[in-house]
């Protein structure tokens, strides 16, 4: 005997509805297959050994799973930072007495691995001194939220209770 549903909409409705709440199930999961959006206000700041990176959250940072920053090329990763809240990192350069200006690539990249567009700034460390000095983070870049959130606020359609 069909039921009312299978009756007026067919056979595969309940096939189709048990299809398109796997896929909702998964895009909570791991979020969107899109790109993420790309750092901004990245600043760069020189220092004896290298160069100081800050940079902060895009506007739309929800997929975001972290950070890679790129030295010179796209095929020379210097780092892949796996926290959206870390947003600085110091890149070793060689200084000496003339050092040469690299170019500093940031992108972000989702928890899919689809990776934004890279944010390009060029940059030259000081020339060298007895020791490296790390500066320190430029105004405001330490006031901004890490774009974490009170997990347990979270609820997403259908559901009566927070999800903890």
């Amino acid at each position: 005997m069909k039921s009312f549903i299978q009756s007026v909409a067919g056979s595969n409705y309940s096939l189709r509805a048990v299809e398109q709440y796997n896929i909702a199930a998964q895009i909570r999961q791991r979020g969107k297959p899109q790109n993420a959006m790309p750092p901004r206000d990245i600043q760069v700041q020189s220092a004896a050994g290298g160069v100081q990176v800050s940079w902060k959250l895009p506007t739309t940072h929800d997929n975001i799973a972290g950070w890679r920053v790129y030295v010179n090329n796209e095929s020379n990763l210097a780092a892949q930072i796996r926290d959206k809240g870390t947003r600085q990192i110091f890149v070793p350069l060689s200084s000496g007495s003339s050092p040469t200006p690299a170019n500093i690539m940031v992108s972000a990249f989702t928890t899919l691995g689809r990776e934004s567009a890279k944010v390009v700034k060029q940059a030259t460390p000081s020339t060298q001194a007895t020791s490296t000095t790390v500066p320190t983070v430029p105004p405001g870049y330490d006031a901004e939220a890490a774009g974490g959130a009170n997990r347990s606020l979270i609820r997403f359609n259908g559901e009566s209770q927070y999800v903890h």
